[in-house]
């Protein structure tokens, strides 16, 4: 009934139509805008049709395609009528010449396996007859040493035949085995591609002139990300700091990027654009808040498919990812059985795997915790049923399903009295050429209507060192890095790195000294104005003098003017603390004790140039009437008596070795032990 509705809906359309022709179009990928969660993906093709009505078919698209984000841009000569979506869901599997093909050899390849395994058997049968007739016969006369010779040689000769020529049909035959194994490997992956579901594109249009026309097709998926890195590198404390913008690209949308142009957008289509509005509190009532929704974080979902007899990986098996019985994204196993499903929310999912010549199976309640990668394997039971290939006739009737996403030219002169342009705009799915019909999307949040950036909201960063070729563009409120150099990203869910630039930033490197916490000097570099950099939100690798000494993590969110980041330890600044024993005095008053300390710190440069340094410390405090506490001599630190931090500030030059020393007394009631040395 169901096979019954779709045709009679086809003819429906194709008779709305008339003589319209579907023309496939094979379109490629150009273009790709990666945003943190999520990319936007332009496809271009070029035609050169007659003039007249067309339904142009673009076929294997991705899955998780947002067909509310399809933007179709016609040619000079061409207007778009309408544009529908669909997936290629079907219980049917069509074969293919490249199927058929590799069968015909594969029934040529097992008739010569039959061909070798009779020659096989007919040696085998020489061979056995050969040896149950190895035993001489004694004539009456007796039996010459010559004649004993020549049956030897006769019976040596032809055993090594029969033996060399079955081991040469052995090898033949597990040659022939290998080759029928990688045609029926191939065989799988050309189905695995047929039956894999897709989206698929319709774009009713009506073409005016027999030149060649461009076609341009834009649109949004969820499975594909981007995270800034960045390397900070310190060669010398007298030399500005180098840092390295880099970013991780990852995707999983089931189609490869070959050499892509590529542009880095800190858009972040998933979160909302919509300003909060404030309601009314009561009391009693709870929140009236419902928590919106955030965008996609750094979960994935991995695993691997194999059979569950052997164990073996499966290559090129179907994966539906389902939350809450709606698709989330769709993929097929790598060469090694292996799936990845990045960038995702955390919570549960529903697995569908399916594959032809095993039953299908679905996981329910996968979890995918926050952060980091879930794994899941999956174990696939072969099953007997063949599904039998059938042929259908080619057709030439167009393919555009009449929904709520599409409009046609005949229904627009059927609405009530309002312009073509005025229908367009408000139809989901339709793109014109007008600017009151088009959605624009400005660092991946949709604007409707006419939208033009202001030169003042463009701007261009000057770069020392670039690694790749790149425009760096501030709009309204993101970051735009486009890569000039074309990249290839598969769909491997892999991080592939992409390094955009390197910048010079002059810095004050600060060395700092907490010798009662610990004996080595740590460097740290100070940025001021760091906003002026641009700088997203990421880990940063950290390289002084050629050698990793750690990691950090940049807050883009921080308010300061000057961004600290710490550089690891230096030994070549020396520091050391010690108690002063010519100083400290312990005496008895009375009831009370008063103990006297001392402490002096040392601090010397092995380096070849001058140096800036921050030596902190502390005395001891007191929260109790009977126990006081007095600095006696805090050189030339600057005190904080609410915290009893001292803090020397002081430049070292060369070779140069200075002495630090403090000097504290504490009076407390006699009975009390405190270890002040």
């Amino acid at each position: 009934m169901k096979k019954l509705c779709t045709l009679f809906g086809l003819l429906m359309i194709a008779q709305s139509y008339g003589s319209t022709d579907t023309v496939e179009v094979r379109s490629t990928l150009t273009d790709v805008t990666v945003f943190f969660d999520g990319a936007q993906i332009t496809r271009t093709a070029s035609l050169q049709l007659a003039p007249g009505k067309y339904v142009l078919a673009f076929k294997q698209l991705p899955l998780e395609l947002n067909a509310k984000s399809l933007q179709v841009l016609p040619g000079a000569d061409m207007d778009i009528l309408s544009v529908s979506h669909q997936t290629n869901e079907s219980n049917y599997r069509f074969k293919t010449d490249d199927e058929k093909r590799m069968e015909e050899q594969i029934e040529k390849i097992l008739f010569q396996l039959k061909e070798i395994q009779n020659r096989q058997d007919v040696f085998a049968i020489e061979e056995r007859f050969l040896l149950d007739n190895s035993k001489l016969t004694v004539k009456d006369g007796g039996t010459t040493v010559a004649e004993i010779r020549e049956a030897a040689n006769l019976y040596r000769e032809r055993l090594n035949e029969v033996r060399t020529q079955r081991l040469k049909l052995t090898t033949q035959s597990e040659s022939l085995e290998k080759r029928i194994q990688d045609l029926r490997s191939e065989t799988s992956r050309l189905v695995a591609r047929e039956t894999r579901v897709y989206s698929r594109l319709y774009v009713g249009a009506s073409v005016q002139s027999a030149r060649k026309q461009q076609l341009t097709v834009k649109y949004f998926i969820p499975s594909a990300g981007w995270v800034p890195t960045y390397d900070f590198r310190v060669t010398e404390v007298n030399e500005p700091l180098s840092v390295v913008y880099q970013a991780n690209v990852f995707q999983t949308s089931g189609e490869d990027w070959d050499k892509v142009n590529i542009t880095l957008s800190s858009g972040k289509p998933g979160l909302s654009g919509e300003k909060p509005s404030m309601k009314p509190w009561f009391l009693g009532r709870g929140s009236p808040y419902t928590p919106q929704s955030t965008v996609r974080g750094p979960s994935a979902l991995s695993g691997m498919v194999a059979d569950e007899a052997t164990g073996e990986p499966l290559p090129f098996v179907n994966v539906i990812l389902m939350q809450d019985g709606k698709m989330v994204s769709g993929s097929a196993t790598d060469i090694q059985g292996v799936f990845r499903f990045r960038p995702l929310t955390p919570g549960f999912y529903t697995l569908q795997v399916s594959f032809v010549g095993y039953e299908n199976k679905t996981l329910g309640s996968v979890r995918v915790r926050e952060g980091g990668t879930t794994y899941q394997e999956v174990l696939l039971k072969p099953t007997a049923i063949y599904l039998e290939a059938f042929e259908v006739v080619e057709y030439r009737s167009p393919l555009i399903d009449a929904d709520r996403s599409s409009v046609k030219r005949n229904d627009i002169g059927s609405m009530p009295p309002r312009s073509a342009s005025e229908r367009a705009a408000t139809t989901g799915g339709v793109r014109g050429g007008g600017d009151d019909e088009t959605w624009y999307y400005i660092d991946g949040v949709k604007v409707r209507g006419t939208t033009r950036l202001p030169k003042a909201a463009i701007q261009t960063e000057p770069v020392i060192h670039d690694f790749i070729a790149h425009s760096m563009k501030s709009t309204l409120t993101n970051l735009e890095y486009a890569i000039e150099t074309p990249y290839s990203i598969p769909t491997d869910g892999q991080d592939h790195s992409i390094r955009i630039k390197s910048v010079e930033v002059p810095v004050d490197y600060v060395y700092h000294a907490m010798p009662a916490l610990e004996r080595d000097v740590f460097l740290t570099a100070d940025i001021p104005n760091w906003n002026a950099l641009n700088l997203l939100s990421g880990k940063a690798s950290i390289y002084y003098q050629g050698t990793f000494t750690g990691e950090t993590y940049i807050d883009a969110h921080f308010s300061k003017d000057t961004l600290g980041i710490s550089l690891g330890r230096d030994g070549s600044l020396v520091v050391e603390r010690e108690g002063n024993s010519k100083k400290y005095d312990r005496r008895r008053i009375g009831n009370n004790i008063r103990e006297k300390s001392a402490w002096d710190i040392t601090l010397r440069n092995n380096k070849q140039v001058p140096v800036k340094m921050v030596v902190e410390d502390q005395y001891p405090l007191s929260d109790r009437k009977s126990i006081s506490v007095e600095l006696l001599d805090g050189g030339t630190a600057k005190v904080d008596e609410r915290s009893g931090i001292m803090k020397w500030e002081l430049e070292l030059a060369p070779g140069e070795r200075r002495e630090l020393s403090y000097e504290f007394e504490v009076r407390y009631p006699h009975g009390y032990h405190f270890s002040l040395r």
